[in-house]
Parts: structure tokens; C-alpha cells; sequence
């Protein structure tokens, strides 16, 4: 009778033991981190057009949860197939993100090599103050509601400009 007591309370420490180690095996092996990234999903729309010598290239991720926009990685290129000035469109694109500059989370890279600039915006609009956002360019007016980006909103305002998006 008391080696059935003392096998019953050695069971309950196996499984004690068992379960914690389950859970630091869970802990640190990154399952959580898969777990997170398994809910993030990505929308890729792309757009091209040749206008005279230019070629331009638009290239928008973006990362979502649910209906809300998380990240948008937007890489814009124009390629040009003769000599064009390129320094004045990097002067143009250079004035239309100067009003965004302090604002954290929000980022802009411009470079040219050889015939080709690229305008490289990232938005982490996780993180990003969209109040300071919506008074620095009133093209985000339609696409913040209550803090947020919604996914449906931008889709549909790059459909409406011609871009194809599909899920990644």
C-alpha cells in the first residue's frame, strides 16, 4: 500500500517534469516566433509602364494581419533608355518626402546607378504616430481609420491606380 502511494506521487513528478520541459523546449526553440510569423501574411502589388524613354517599375509589399497593414516596403524605379537627367527626378522625389523625414518609422532611399533611380519607402505602420503621418501628406486621409491602415483600403487605392496585387 505504501509503495502505490509513492509510485502515484513519483507519476505526478514525472509528468511535472515532463510538461516543464515540454515548455522550455517550446520556449526556446522559436516555435512562438513561428507562430507569429505564420499570422503575418504578404500582399505584393506591381505595376509597369513605358513613357517615351522611361520605364517605370512599382514594386508595393505589404505585410498584414487580418485586415490591418503592419509593414509597406514601396520600391519605385525609372530606367531610362537614353540620357535623361535623372538628378532632377531625385530632386523632385527628394522634395516630396522632405516633409516625412522626422518622422519615425517611416523612411525613404533614393539612389541612382547608371541609367536607373530607385525610391525605396518603408512604413512600419505598426509602430508609426499616423497623426503625425495624416499632417504630413493628406494622401493617407482615406487610408487611416482610428490609428490603423487597413488592408482592403490600400488595395483597393492601388487597384484603382492599375496595379495588380496578389497574395504572397
Amino acid at each position: 500500500n505504501v509503495s502505490i502511494k509513492i509510485e502515484k506521487a513519483d507519476m505526478k513528478k514525472i509528468k511535472f517534469i515532463t510538461m516543464v520541459l515540454v515548455c522550455v523546449l517550446l520556449m526556446t526553440s522559436g516555435c512562438g516566433k513561428d507562430a507569429k510569423k505564420a499570422k503575418e501574411n504578404i500582399l505584393e502589388c506591381t505595376s509597369s509602364a513605358t513613357q517615351g524613354v522611361l520605364t517605370i517599375e512599382l514594386k508595393y509589399t505589404i505585410t498584414y494581419q487580418g485586415d490591418y497593414v503592419q509593414k509597406e516596403v514601396s520600391v519605385n524605379k525609372i530606367t531610362a533608355t537614353k540620357d535623361v537627367d535623372l538628378n532632377a527626378y531625385k530632386n523632385t522625389l527628394e522634395a516630396e518626402y522632405e516633409r516625412y523625414k522626422d518622422i519615425k518609422y517611416y523612411d525613404n532611399k533614393i539612389k541612382i546607378e547608371k541609367n536607373t533611380i530607385t525610391s525605396t519607402r518603408t512604413i512600419d505602420y505598426s509602430k508609426i504616430d499616423t497623426d503625425k503621418l495624416l499632417s504630413a501628406g493628406s494622401e493617407y486621409y482615406e487610408l487611416i481609420t482610428d490609428g490603423k491602415v487597413k488592408l482592403s483600403a490600400l488595395k483597393d487605392l492601388y487597384t484603382k491606380i492599375g496595379m495588380t496585387c496578389k497574395k504572397k
